[in-house]
């Protein structure tokens, strides 16, 4: 979308909003009128929303106005529901012209319904209160589109104007200013993940006894090939079998994925919502759709999960999590991931929760806090680079931004693994020539190795030399580097690299001194100009 478009909407949403904080109940209404323009061409019903409340301007106070205002919210929390077309995965698939040009509708036109609401909200006195339902409704769409992180479904200035609904209704729930914010919605929160998300992850929980059920039906002597369709005792015939296993969906065609596409966005608001230290009195709440979550066999979904649980670990103390045993849940869970080679995102995020779940269940230093992150280790690390050398170039990269964060925590027990971290390194200084950010992560990694395995690393200095030397010949070094930056020859990155290049040679000099000038000696004389600015 246009630039100047988004200018625009910003600048007319501020001056909407500043007229409704500082206007009469004349000009609120106003503004309403004209938010309601903009859908009454599609939604002319509409249009009852302007009139109803110019009669409650006229009428000091109707008996009918609190059903008015929930009847209102109502309609308007319908029309905020996220259609079907959103439940694609965008990496998966991708939308035709036509159904881009709907979701395109619905984002603009959400836009403009939560502009009324916001009308709404402002134009209601305080004497008026809420009926719970309504409250319930107005916060689970607020979710729905706060939620929406990755804003399929939301404008970024829908966000803008959602989140000032939200302060309205917060400020309105909290007439005397004396409790605290989070107390008051925590009850709200309650109550959404209960009616609102329990029930659609419902049929995920009975799946696996819907399955059983089914298989008892077929006798697994009637399932081999020699059966004899002739006999009595046969129950099913195979295409029953085939039709009834086919009806076995669930894992496939969720109503939270499917139906009801905002309810992730829900879930993911409420458990961000909620601080330290409300979040850990309910906790109990949030982990069955968690671990949905989590073992869902979309990778998204997955992310979705893993920054969920990272939030519950900044809120909720270590003690909590050992004792009821959440702690381990949430670790078992993620350290599956790490089979996932082809999906670097997923790597990083599931490396870096694992890390801070390690750090918070188990006392640094101890004996299971050291296997623990040498598992680590182990999973991501070795075995990521036996499956990603020679792949996905996004992999690798991700495994040698992990590799310093673990060889920092895992410390000595690096240096039992030392020639199975510095092998893979070293290959990439020497094969991978022209990707500047690849070999710049492997350098830092090489510095970090360094650092921490020092101490039996000299007998494989040749390694370490060889794989420098061979990315330093392939730097363009041999023009002064004002010039190659005019020229646009040398980036920002390949300066660095050299830099990084540079300190692993004085890393290697402050470790081992007088025992590696041999090494140094040979390799200036071998091509003085090119090595003498690397081992200077």
């Amino acid at each position: 979308m246009d630039h100047s478009v988004n200018a625009s909407r910003t600048e007319k949403l501020n001056q909407m909003v500043e007229s409704l904080n500082n206007g009469t109940s004349e000009q609120m209404l106003a503004i309403l009128a004209e938010c309601i323009e903009n859908v009454k061409s599609d939604h002319p019903e509409f249009l009852l929303i302007n009139e109803a409340f110019l009669h409650l301007l006229n009428n000091e106070r109707p008996a009918d106005a609190s059903n008015l205002y929930d009847d209102t919210f109502a309609s308007l929390c319908q029309h905020l529901k996220v259609p079907k077309i959103f439940a694609y995965d965008e990496k998966l698939a991708t939308l035709s012209e036509n159904d881009h040009q709907v979701a395109e509708r619905f984002r603009l036109f959400a836009f403009n319904i939560w502009k009324i609401v916001l009308c709404v909200l402002s134009l209601m006195p305080d004497s008026i209160q809420f009926h719970k339902p309504t409250l319930v409704n107005l916060f689970t769409q607020c979710g729905a589109y706060l939620g929406d992180t990755a804003k399929r479904w939301t404008l970024s200035e829908t966000r803008e104007i959602v989140t000032r609904c939200s302060e309205v209704l917060m400020r309105k729930l909290n007439n005397s200013g004396k409790s605290e914010l989070l107390s008051i919605l925590k009850p709200y929160v309650q109550i959404i993940v209960k009616e609102k998300v329990w029930p659609l992850y419902e049929s995920i929980q009975n799946a696996p006894k819907q399955i059983e059920q089914q298989q008892k039906l077929i006798p697994s002597q009637h399932l081999q090939s020699n059966t004899d369709e002739d006999d009595p005792s046969y129950i099913m015939k195979k295409e029953d079998q085939q039709e009834s296993f086919q009806g076995v969906t669930t894992f496939e065609n969720q109503k939270w994925k499917s139906e009801e596409v905002q309810t992730t966005a829900v879930f993911s608001w409420c458990v961000q919502v909620m601080q330290a230290p409300h979040l850990e009195s309910i906790l109990y709440l949030f982990v069955p759709p968690l671990i949905t979550l989590l073992e869902d066999w979309e990778v998204r979904y997955k992310l979705v999960g893993i920054a969920l649980v990272r939030h519950i670990i900044q809120n909720v103390s270590p003690t909590s999590l050992q004792q009821t045993g959440i702690g381990n849940l949430l670790e078992h869970n993620v350290f599956r991931y790490f089979t996932y080679h082809n999906e670097p995102e997923l790597i990083y995020q599931s490396t870096i929760l694992s890390l801070e779940l390690t750090s918070a269940l188990y006392k640094a230093g101890s004996e299971t806090f050291t296997l623990k992150i040498e598992d680590i280790l182990q999973a991501v690390i070795i075995r990521g680079f036996r499956f990603a050398l020679g792949g996905k170039v996004a992999v690798i990269k991700v495994l040698l931004k992990v590799l310093g964060l673990l060889v920092q925590n895992a410390r000595t027990v690096t240096i039992r693994y030392s020639k199975l971290l510095l092998e893979p390194v070293c290959e990439i200084l020497h094969l991978y020539h022209g990707d500047d950010e690849l070999q710049l992560l492997a350098a830092d990694a090489l510095c970090t190795l360094l650092e921490v395995c020092w101490p039996v690393l000299l007998y494989r200095r040749g390694m370490i030399f060889s794989a420098v030397v061979s990315c330093w010949s392939n730097c363009d070094v041999g023009i002064p580097n004002d010039r190659l930056i005019q020229a646009g020859v040398k980036s920002e990155v390949q300066e660095n690299l050299q830099k990084k290049l540079r300190q692993v040679v004085q890393t290697l000099k402050d470790c081992y001194g007088d025992k590696i000038q041999v090494d140094i000696k040979f390799i200036v004389d071998t091509d003085p100009e090119l090595y003498r600015l690397l081992l200077d």
